[in-house]
């Protein structure tokens, strides 16, 4: 194996000579850099390392550095994209993959008989067309950004009136909304690639008396809206008997 400088074997004697170190020697300088920055000036264009490159590009698909994870909150401080499993994480991932045949027993429950996740989950699961693009995905509440001024604002700094805009616009984004606890400054949404939510354009009715005049306008949902919503009074009803 060759050895000398920029070889793939001297690179790999550099690092046996300086294994359990946290520092490591530049060249013959008294300077070092940290064992995390071992490829740093392997450059790719550098015909020469052309080995070292891709490891290094290995290196950081299986190691990536946290900062680049990292975003800025709207108070200014970093915060991260992957956080530790959790109730709601891992009741996600178990429905997703109908882990010990969880969906059909969720069903089994008159509060959960007409859920729209359970009965997306159990056709995709029957039919054989789930895939992992089909997992239900947890979205996170960051906050309120301001495009123009380029500042923002968290959960505990936004007016009722921009939580509920946030929240209408996660619906039309086909995305449901779960309840916000009291003390957090967040809250998880729930996102599914074949999830649809209804997206109705309400229409008026004239409600006419015995003599043809009007009594008064009423709403009016479409059928499948109202089917919905009767099927959800339904379990609520159920779940009481």
């Amino acid at each position: 194996m060759n050895t000398g400088d920029g070889s793939i074997g001297g690179f790999v004697n550099y690092i046996n000579q300086n294994v359990g170190k946290s520092e490591l020697p530049i060249g013959n300088s008294q300077k070092t850099k940290p064992l995390s920055n071992i490829y740093t000036g392997y450059e790719k264009d550098n015909a020469a390392l052309p080995q070292i490159s891709d490891l290094a590009v290995a290196h950081h698909q299986t190691h990536p550095a946290s900062s680049e994870f990292s975003m800025t909150a709207p108070d200014g401080s970093r915060i991260y994209p992957i956080c530790q499993n959790n109730t709601v994480s891992d009741l996600a991932l178990r429905l997703s993959i109908n882990e010990d045949n969880l969906v059909d027993r969720m069903m089994e429950s008159p509060y959960g008989a007409n859920s729209i996740i359970l009965n997306l989950l159990s056709e995709l699961h029957e039919t054989g067309e789930y895939t992992n693009d089909d997992k239900i995905e947890l979205v996170s509440l960051v906050g309120l950004k301001d495009s123009k001024k380029r500042v923002g604002k968290d959960y505990f700094g936004i007016t009722p009136l921009e939580d509920f805009i946030i929240k209408m616009n996660m619906t039309m984004r086909d995305m449901l909304v779960l309840p916000t606890m009291a003390d957090k400054k967040t809250y998880y949404t729930l996102r599914m690639k074949r999830l649809k939510l209804s997206h109705d354009l309400i229409t008026y009715n004239d409600v006419l008396d015995n003599e043809g005049r009007v009594k008064h306008r009423g709403l009016r949902f479409s059928d499948a809206t109202l089917k919905r919503f009767f099927n959800y009074f339904l379990d609520e009803y159920n779940s009481l008997l």
